[in-house]
């Protein structure tokens, strides 16, 4: 499961809606083998995804 945290965001109030937001849906699934909170692009490579999950 992979939850995009924008770097636009920032910290503060918006920041904790989105994790409220986000909450939910991670309860959800919580069976995900791998749960990723990117913000940086780089983060989302496909090398870099298999990594965590192998």
């Amino acid at each position: 499961m992979i939850l995009w945290l924008p770097p636009a965001i920032g910290s503060g109030v918006q920041m904790e809606s989105y994790a409220a937001d986000c909450a939910s849906p991670k309860d959800c699934l919580a069976d995900a083998r791998v749960h990723l909170t990117a913000s940086q692009t780089d983060q989302l490579e496909y090398r870099k995804l298999v990594a965590l999950v192998g």
